[in-house]
């Protein structure tokens, strides 16, 4: 192999050593961007060898654009919902100065505004048209209409609260070409969506004009009052959504250089190319390059592109929302640093006697449509990444030798940051080399290299089982360095590729501890965890207690939980206490006989809930963990509205107890099917059986909510069936997920035990409240039949579940009082009934269900 020097082109010997860096701005210049530069074409004739090219890519950089539209959306739309009086004024005061500006420039620019708002479009449509590009007309149609659509669904349900009364009023004589309401701020939405679209596609040229033309047009309209301030705010943001949206589904061009374009780099760097062979697109990371040079040598070069340095940008945000410090302060702002900066890495661990491949250069490529992007090149040294070897193939060689390179990085506090078996290359000689340093931090703290060691042990467990990564880490770093990584084990500390193979890991573990079979016995807290694993085999190895998992979550359940119970005093218990007087009262002159015997309903209906949860999975679950959790459950569902706290922790109870998500969701779904079944069916019966005529009025005043799930729902199935992504997404994750709720609801209703289950837990809740209510109500002296006395609740608990308030509080209340003096019980009685019952069933909830949370929190059910 040749020994290849640092050095940056047009360097020579007798200058000294070269480092090789990034040159300056003109020599970013001399690569060029476009036809008109000299290094177009490749100055070797070397013999290229790509992969199949992808037309479309799904680009982080859209995702980013998404996020920031989507914060601009959210708070523009909260000072229109919140502050809605304020902007009316403020609003209203514009366009009074509106009105003061003579009238025939209004009328003209009105006519000035309407025009743009036809011919835009119109125009450029048909020049996409005319210049056949049918495909991107498709798309910008398809997003126009999306952006409108939605446009006018959030203009009339959001913003129309804080339109000013006098809007209409102070526009009447404007004139125009068309009428004064044209066009309207939906347009606008539409408009920006489709620019949205088609601007990563055209010319620099075309972009600017287009921008131009479509802020003037809004600008104007906004001087002449056809577009309120918050709502033209509110509309392009939601077209850049939308637009947004759009671009992720159907992907969007790429920027990364093309293979001739690397081949011209390497050749302005000297190297005289014999064979360029692309060996990695790039579709979610760096594009790599094999070269080889006329003399035998042979390079492997990464190619970088303002791609990658998005999605270094998306990935940081991810980290920081979630984590409480990531430490993530090292970011480039170009690619050409970023090449930089790995070498650098690379050349400081290479000295410091880590097993690094010999870097040879850095340098800037030219990209598509002007963009930019830089290679890195060093010595290849053959050999496949450690993650495509078979695990018995792994020898103990390889797992010394790479842990002595990983020891040494430690010593020089080197952390590498990307620390996992896809950036290891083992040779022929099992010789095992560190590459992908492009995150190495120099001067590292100790967590970044504890976590390094915590990556790296969970991905070599992944790849050759826990035990072996272990002690082969504890020989190559020693008993204390493993002690200080253990608590950094956990999935958050780990890079998304690692997440993502030790979760299918632990389905495979799980499934082969299943079996195959759909029943089986479960452990409450047991799901298969390669995390957990190695932190109880790295307590094992080192002779020490098991550490705790280091706190790295911005997000905890406490803090969750703070924020939930702090939004439930202020907007909903502080206005019931206007009737703790009230209910003090009503127990005084109540019968406590009839109370006490109302007060084991709180502990028997979460019986019933345990039942239904035991009957709607397939697999076993042993009873107290299950009850604890539930009677968890009630206490999420008295702070969460629509019982969706409960759901969650159903939920996560069962993932932890290993059961798959599609599974999991499965079965929450069937409990709140055979919930709401019941009462319905209940409360048809216990109706009827009162001989009463009953009729209910329901008024949906929000009707656009339904055109907006209706509008939801046709553009989710549009971009499944209609988009490739979409439809590999949908194959790949939606229709598993599916098929694994279904085989689960299947399997349920195939087994008697199970129906019996759900069928005694579904009747058996409802039953026992109406229990405690008709107990309640003759504690007060109410004389009404049980019959009736449970078709009152019934139907009020129904009428209640809709309302979107945490336990029905108000609702529940208001719905059950009416019924009760509706058939003869006096209204003071009635109140006193239910302040009573829902001071059982509700109150006394509380605080025994967050003793049961922390109590499953703690034994690790949740």
């Amino acid at each position: 192999m040749p020994s290849w020097k640092l050095s940056v082109p047009g360097r020579t010997p007798a200058t000294g050593p070269a480092p090789a860096v990034v040159p300056s701005d003109a020599a970013v210049d001399n690569v060029g961007y476009d036809g008109a530069h000299a290094h177009d074409e490749p100055q070797t004739r070397a013999v290229i060898e790509a992969l199949p090219a992808s037309p479309r890519v799904r680009r982080a950089s859209d995702a980013l654009l998404l996020l920031a539209a989507l914060a601009v959306l959210v708070g523009a739309q909260l000072l229109a919902g919140l502050a809605h009086v304020g902007v009316r004024v403020t609003e209203h005061a514009f366009l009074e100065s509106i009105v003061t500006l003579p009238a025939a420039l209004r009328d003209w620019l009105s006519a000035l505004a309407q025009l743009a708002a036809v011919l835009f479009p119109v125009g450029f449509i048909a020049a996409l048209v005319g210049g056949r590009r049918f495909s991107l007309t498709a798309r910008a149609l398809l997003a126009a209409l999306a952006g409108t659509s939605a446009g006018v669904l959030v203009s009339r349900v959001f913003l129309a609260p804080s339109h000013p009364a006098t809007w209409a009023h102070l526009l009447v004589g404007r004139g125009g070409v068309f009428a004064v309401t044209f066009p309207p701020v939906a347009w606008l939405s539409g408009a920006i969506a489709m620019l949205t679209v088609v601007t990563p596609e055209v010319s620099r040229r075309w972009r600017v004009a287009l921008w131009w033309v479509a802020a003037a047009a809004s600008l104007l309209e906004v001087v002449v009052g056809g577009f309120l301030p918050i709502d033209t705010v509110v509309a392009a943001a939601l077209g850049v959504c939308v637009g947004c949206v759009v671009l992720l589904a159907f992907g969007g061009p790429t920027s990364r250089p093309t293979p001739e374009q690397v081949a011209a780099a390497l050749g302005d760097c000297g190297f005289e190319l014999s064979v360029l062979k692309e060996t990695a697109k790039g579709a979610s990371g760096p594009a790599m390059f094999t070269a080889t040079t006329a003399d035998g040598g042979t390079l492997s070069v990464k190619v970088l592109a303002t791609e990658d340095r998005d999605r270094d940008r998306l990935t940081r945000l991810y980290r920081w929302l979630l984590m409480r410090d990531p430490e993530d302060d090292r970011a480039g702002p170009t690619v050409e640093s970023a090449a930089e900066h790995e070498m650098l890495a690379m050349v400081t661990a290479a000295r410091a006697g880590a097993r690094v491949p010999e870097p040879v250069v850095a340098y800037p490529v030219a990209g598509r449509r002007g963009s930019r992007g830089a290679l890195v090149a060093w010595a290849d040294v053959g050999g496949r990444s450690l993650g495509a070897v078979e695990p018995e193939a792994v020898s103990d060689t390889v797992l010394a030798d790479l842990w002595r390179s990983v020891a040494v990085l430690q010593k020089h506090k080197l952390a590498h940051r990307l620390l996992r078996t896809d950036n290891i290359l083992v040779d022929n000689n099992d010789q095992a080399w560190l590459v992908g340093l492009s995150l190495g931090e120099l001067g590292a703290t100790a967590r970044q290299l504890d976590i390094d060691i915590a990556e790296l042990l969970v991905s070599l467990s992944v790849q050759v089982g826990v035990g072996r990564a272990v002690s082969s880490a504890v020989a190559g770093l020693g008993a204390p360095a493993m002690e200080r990584a253990e608590p950094y084990v956990q999935p958050l500390a780990v890079s998304g590729s690692t997440r993502g193979k030790a979760r299918a890991f632990d389905r495979a573990t799980a499934s082969e501890a299943g079996g195959g079979r759909a029943q089986h016995v479960l452990r409450p807290g047991g799901r298969a965890d390669v995390f957990r694993d190695v932190r109880a085999e790295v307590a094992t190895a080192t002779g020490t207690p098991p550490a705790r998992p280091e706190q790295l979550s911005r997000f905890t359940w406490k803090r969750l939980l703070a924020l939930l119970g702090a939004f439930v005093v202020i907007y909903v218990v502080l206005p019931q206490l206007a009737n703790f007087g009230a209910a003090l009262r009503a127990l005084e002159n109540a019968d406590w006989w009839w109370i006490l015997a109302a007060l084991p309903a709180v502990f028997v209906a979460e019986t019933f809930s345990t039942l239904l949860q035991l009957g709607a999975i397939p697999a076993e679950l042993p009873f107290r963990p299950t009850y604890t959790v539930q009677f968890g459950g009630a206490f999420l569902n008295k702070v969460t509205p629509s019982g969706v706290g409960g759901m969650a922790l159903s939920f996560r109870y069962l993932q932890k107890a290993g059961v798959d998500s599609g599974a999991a969701t499965g079965s929450v779904g069937l409990q709140a099917i055979v919930t709401t079944g019941a009462s319905i069916v209940l409360a048809a019966a216990f109706l009827a059986a009162t001989g009463r005529k009953t009729s209910a009025h329901f008024s949906l005043q929000g009707h656009e909510w339904v055109f907006l799930v209706i509008a939801g729902v046709l553009i989710a199935l549009a971009l499944f069936c209609l988009t490739p992504p979409g439809r590999r997404l949908f194959r790949e994750k939606v229709w598993g997920f599916l098929r694994s709720a279904g085989n689960t609801v299947a399997a349920v209703a195939k087994s008697p035990r199970h129906v019996s289950l759900i069928s005694a837990g579904g009747l058996g809740w409802p039953m026992t409240e109406v229990v405690a209510f008709a107990l309640c109500v003759h504690a007060v002296g109410g004389t009404l039949p049980f019959v009736q006395v449970a078709a009152i609740y019934l139907g009020g608990n129904l009428v209640a579940s809709i309302a979107p308030v945490p336990g029905g509080l108000g609702a529940l209340e208001a719905a059950l009082v009416a019924g009760l003096s509706g058939l003869g019980m006096p209204v003071g009685a009635a109140a006193s009934a239910v302040l009573v019952y829902r001071l059982l069933t509700f109150w006394l909830t509380i605080p025994l269900g967050w003793v049961a949370l922390k109590l499953a929190e703690r034994r690790g059910y949740v």
